[in-house]
């Protein structure tokens, strides 16, 4: 087959478009319908990028967003649907530490004025990664005393 001068592809487009090019066209438009309709159904795992509803019919919540006509998941959990809006839950979702969070830490530095910590469980829960924290040395004393006094690495060292 011979190949199309500049001077027929410029005509050909003038005239109705490229066949090639109105065939990928095509292509394309029936490979995301066909992705569309694979929608992630409620309770099912989804992973970024799936589709997991229609912005017709439902809103998107926390985890997904919308996409044109599609919501899409951007991360790795469980679909749920409730009151019309969309959400993915992560399997390992972290419990929030706030104040009165009682929590488990590992000591991972100690020096005069603070401690660092990671901290590995909130909640009864273990947390998936730890979550760094610092204690002050002001933190960690009765009320009343000064802090300018306490030495945390000889208070924590165990010594008498």
């Amino acid at each position: 087959s011979v190949s199309p001068t500049p001077q027929r592809r410029a005509a050909s487009a003038r005239a109705g478009g490229d066949r090639g090019d109105a065939t990928a066209q095509s292509h394309r438009e029936t490979a995301m319908k066909r992705k569309a309709s694979n929608v992630v159904a409620p309770g099912a795992p989804a992973a970024p990028g799936d589709v997991v509803g229609s912005s017709e019919t439902h809103r998107a919540g926390e985890g997904t967003y919308a996409d044109g006509d599609a919501i899409r998941c951007s991360l790795l959990g469980t679909v749920v649907v409730e009151d019309g809006v969309v959400s993915t839950v992560a399997k390992n979702r972290r419990p929030a530490i706030e104040v009165g969070t009682i929590v488990i830490g590992e000591v991972t530095r100690v020096q005069q004025t603070h401690a660092q910590l990671d901290v590995v469980a909130a909640s009864d829960r273990v947390l998936d990664w730890p979550a760094k924290a610092t204690l002050r040395r002001e933190d960690c004393l009765p009320a009343g005393k000064d802090p300018s006094l306490l030495n945390l690495v000889a208070e924590l060292a165990g010594t008498d």
